[in-house]
């Protein structure tokens, strides 16, 4: 995925499909484009639809509370991270556990898995915040594709036979710069919490592959980047 066109510009995010080959972007998208960058009517602005497509367009007319913008060009692109789940656990810190979503994104992950560990702290999450996260992280990175993420309370729900699950373990001998991936799986890396996976948790998630991240001890943030930084540049 060649993203070079862009690297001078800004992407903005509109949820709505274009009608009549113009697009309106309003809410907080409107206000950066308008009053933080100062666009005017005539400017070029890039908008993805979060699933694949760029579309290059002309600011035609800017409103009090939106601005519509006319439809130049269309480039769409495939998808080439989506074999991978990374599943993260609610960690003690807030702010940690939005840190390592926000770099992940960055990085290209499209899947994201959350849970509450045994071990973890009780956490709470915010639907509008991490959907907030993974919008301006997809912007930032110039990537047209907003991951999706869910809650699971039991790994259970991982013994669908498509996953094949990894569970990074510091004791393995087998490197993750070593994995090869294979496209056809869903392929979920499991990050322990800071305190560990629980017995019950292992018995849960089954047959696993273990494999090695760093020969040093990682919080779980890192170790969540990393491996997003290690499986991406396998692409």
């Amino acid at each position: 995925m060649t993203l070079d066109y862009l690297s001078d510009t800004f992407l903005f995010y509109s949820i709505k499909s274009p009608i009549a080959e113009r697009i309106v972007v309003d809410g907080e998208e409107f206000h950066h484009c308008v009053h933080v960058l100062r666009m005017v009517e005539g400017d070029q602005i890039n908008i993805t639809d979060g699933r694949g497509s760029i579309f290059v367009c002309e600011i035609e007319k800017i409103g009090k509370d939106n601005l519509i913008s006319v439809v130049r060009d269309e480039k769409q692109y495939k998808n080439p991270v989506t074999s991978i789940y990374l599943c993260l656990p609610f960690l003690k810190s807030a702010d940690r556990f939005e840190f390592a979503v926000e770099k992940c994104t960055e990085l290209g992950i499209t899947h994201f898995i959350f849970y509450a560990a045994e071990k973890s702290p009780k956490f709470r999450v915010k639907p509008e915040r991490i959907e907030k996260i993974l919008v301006s992280s997809m912007k930032q990175s110039l990537r047209p594709f907003l991951p999706d993420y869910k809650v699971i309370g039991s790994f259970t729900v991982l013994s669908d036979k498509h996953f094949r699950k990894v569970i990074l373990d510091q004791k393995s001998d087998n490197t993750l710069n070593g994995f090869l991936l294979n496209a056809a799986e869903k392929n979920v890396f499991i990050i322990g919490p800071e305190a560990g996976l629980s017995e019950r948790e292992i018995i849960e998630i089954g047959e696993c592959t273990r494999y090695l991240l760093n020969t040093s001890r990682l919080r779980s943030e890192t170790a969540a980047i990393t491996c997003a930084a290690i499986l991406t540049s396998k692409i």
